[in-house]
């Protein structure tokens, strides 16, 4: 195929390198929740004969407490000096500790107020050079914290105590990072993003909040990543600088897939990238001795963590299924698995994805078979459409395509990108004469043609969706075609899948998706193969995650079967501590790290909160008008008659009486306001403009647009 390279090599680095020298412990920094401090005397209450007794920092504002206990919200410059009072407060709290959570029944522990903060990222096609200099720091979120808080890492005695803090991948999907931390020394595992909810209008995507990790950075002593997925690499480009860039650990094929999206951010990783083997490697991250051993998953490369410390041994599992014939040829770890039953297993980690799924998940070998079938079945042209990371998926594909004498085309550059990475280091295979160029392809028979496509999830600008409506440069939808959908629809896309198939069939196409024939199968354990983990593993206490909540009390109930005791089975929050005693007890705490939404908006990072997410909200719903008066600065006079702008409200030439209403109204309040030639506060004309204007459309359509007052002096 044109355009593939020969060869991809990552850059290892020498393992024995020194560790980074360790630094007094952190112990003061801010969390994002809710504080009072004695007011200072810069707000002057509405009441008659009432003072303020202090003020309340919240999300949305400041908040000022009058002695007979009423409320009165603070204008936006008061809110400023408020707040930087309240910032500096030398306030400290010691959290209390709880008893473990248990399944049966389950509470959820009171947790501090989440704030929305901000999304990072950089959209494709975008200079690298821009992208890097446009990028805002990670971490940040739009609530600022109100008070410091000392973190409770020590014994009384002060003895370390091993803390694990799920920072994402509980309950939810996606976000997966996880914190593990003795005295000075921090390692972390993963860091991935998830898709936004249907209600964050214009977010590509969430990172986990860097905040902890940014105060702690001088502790960090490395970043281990299992696996390749954007659930679990998609945030480095947004944090790793943010936080020390500490040295990653990962497989060849992790690690092909993170110099990717590195490279696409400007970023150049250099020796801070460690390929470390699945199959019996070994490291030591400060008092952490990380052994590595391989798991199965829709992407080469997965691997489980045996993590040695101090406390006791700890397994963490995430995003794994035990196949016995995987599409690369190298099964799980079962006899290094199996032996970690005999160490003495303190806790178990484990994915919780397909926790309500019983049975076992199916061979990656029974997709294959199905996959050979449909292409010695199909007389014209098959467009199969996946995730480009499934490399395993690639495989099988080129492998079934080969022996039924057809060649095959790869469309949609991060298909193209990622195929690359895999033949450079060799984690796919290609037999001659099987990869063509788009321009050789224009010259093959569609009865010896296969295309591998990106766009499984109904993405509107992926290549299949433009194939469907016939945007693609080079191929398009035609009668005789078979479109092979091999995904699952990822929960919120069900209906863009569908779209895309609709337009497919328009087209004349044919479908086949996986409820017709085995045609994707899950890269996570079902319940039986999620049994049989704990069994071999024995572990004294399990944590279950990566699944919403319902799929963490499900999972713990399996183990619980398996003779868990019930009161060892945490379910944790995001951003939730997890300490480890000295005296070998684990317990979950009510104490928490930031962990607000970190939203990432085109080049933005950071900087699209719940309020910029609430003005989203409420122009999608009712649109918005803008009211726009130009005045004589001396005089007080119009220059021009008020301008109406309306956009998503109502259509303009249709609604000419109420816009000539509005426009009279913002008339008469402009004169009324500069009457007598006297200077009126221009911020109190545009308030009553945009209060009044409210009311009136509001009466007048029974609807509520955002308005805008504009108003300049000339």
């Amino acid at each position: 195929m044109k355009g593939l390279k020969d060869s991809f090599s990552t850059r290892p680095i020498d393992s024995d390198a020194k560790e980074p020298e360790k630094k007094p412990e952190v112990t003061s920094t801010p969390v994002p929740t809710q504080a009072t401090e004695k007011a200072p005397s810069v707000y002057i209450p509405k009441k008659p004969d009432q003072k303020v007794v202090f003020y309340q920092a919240t999300a949305r504002g400041s908040t000022a407490i009058l002695a007979d206990g009423s409320k009165e919200r603070l204008p936006a410059k008061v809110t400023e000096q408020t707040t930087a009072v309240t910032s500096s407060a030398p306030q400290t709290s010691t959290p209390r500790t709880s008893a473990p959570q248990t399944v049966a029944p389950m509470r959820t522990p009171t947790r501090p107020a989440r704030p929305m903060g901000s999304r990072m990222g950089g959209r494709p096609g975008e200079h690298r050079n821009t992208r890097r200099q446009n990028r805002i720091s990670a971490g940040t979120t739009t609530s600022k914290p109100a008070i410091k808080r000392t973190y409770n890492k020590f014994t009384p005695d002060g003895k370390p105590k091993l803390r694990i803090i799920p920072a994402g991948g509980v309950e939810e999907i996606g976000k997966n990072m996880t914190i593990f931390e003795y005295g000075d020394d921090i390692i972390v595992v993963d860091m991935g993003l998830s898709f936004p909810d249907t209600d964050m209008l214009g977010v590509d995507f969430v990172i986990p909040d860097a905040t902890y990790l940014v105060e702690h950075k001088a502790n960090i002593r490395g970043a281990v990543i299992t696996h390749g997925h954007l659930d679990h690499i998609g945030a480095i480009p947004y944090m790793i600088e943010k936080i020390g860039f500490p040295r990653m650990y990962c497989s060849d094929v992790t690690a092909g897939l993170i110099k990717l999206r590195l490279e696409e951010h400007g970023i150049v990783a250099g020796d801070r990238m460690q390929v470390v083997s699945p199959d019996g490697d070994s490291i030591q991250l400060g008092v952490f001795k990380v052994n590595f051993f391989r798991l199965n998953h829709s992407i080469p490369g997965a691997m489980g963590l045996e993590i040695e410390t101090p406390a006791g041994n700890f397994v963490y599992a995430t995003d794994w299924k035990f196949d016995y014939t995987p599409a690369d040829g190298k099964p799980a770890s079962f006899q290094y698995i199996a032996g970690l039953g005999g160490k003495g297993i303190k806790v178990l980690f484990s994915d919780s994805t397909n926790a309500e799924k019983p049975g076992h998940t199916i061979s990656e070998a029974v997709v294959e078979q199905a996959l050979i079938g449909i292409i010695q079945e199909t007389k014209g042209r098959i467009i199969i459409a996946m995730f480009s990371t499934l490399i395993n998926r690639m495989q099988q594909v080129i492998n079934a395509a080969h022996k039924n004498g057809r060649m095959v085309l790869v469309v949609g550059r991060s298909m193209q990108q990622s195929l690359e990475m895999a033949i450079g280091i060799k984690a796919v295979t290609i037999p001659p004469n099987t990869l063509l160029s788009e321009r050789q392809a224009r010259n093959i028979d569609d009865s010896k043609l296969v295309i591998l496509s990106t766009g499984a999830q109904g993405e509107d600008r992926a290549a299949l969706s433009r194939m469907a409506k016939g945007e693609h440069k080079m191929i398009n939808i035609k009668r005789g075609d078979t479109v092979v959908i091999s995904a699952s629809p990822i929960p919120g896309n069900e209906r863009s899948v569908s779209h895309v198939m609709d337009l497919i069939y328009k087209a004349g196409g044919h479908v086949i998706y996986n409820k017709q024939l085995d045609i994707h199968t899950s890269g996570h354990g079902s319940q039986e193969d999620l049994k049989l983990m704990i069994a071999l593993t024995k572990p004294e206490y399990f944590v279950p995650i990566h699944g919403e909540r319902h799929k963490l009390i499900l999972h713990a109930k399996l183990a619980q079967e398996l003779g868990v005791d019930r009161d060892k089975c945490i379910i944790s929050s995001d951003g939730q501590v997890i300490e480890c005693l000295p005296d070998g007890k684990i317990q979950i705490t009510d104490e928490y790290i930031p962990n607000g939404y970190v939203m990432v908006d085109g080049l933005g990072v950071g900087d699209v909160g719940n309020i910029v997410i609430r003005d989203r909200q409420a122009m999608a719903q009712n649109g918005m008008l803008v009211a726009i008066g130009i005045v004589e600065r001396k005089s007080g006079k119009l220059v021009t008659s008020p301008d109406i702008i309306s956009r998503g409200f109502i259509y303009m030439r249709e609604s000419e009486d109420l816009v000539n209403d509005a426009r009279s109204m913002v008339r008469k309040i402009i004169t009324e306001s500069y009457e007598g030639g006297k200077q009126a506060d221009m911020s109190e004309v545009k308030e009553r403009m945009r209060r009044e204007l409210s009311r009136f459309l509001f009466k007048r359509t029974e609807r509520e647009p955002m308005v805008i007052a504009v108003l300049k002096e000339v």
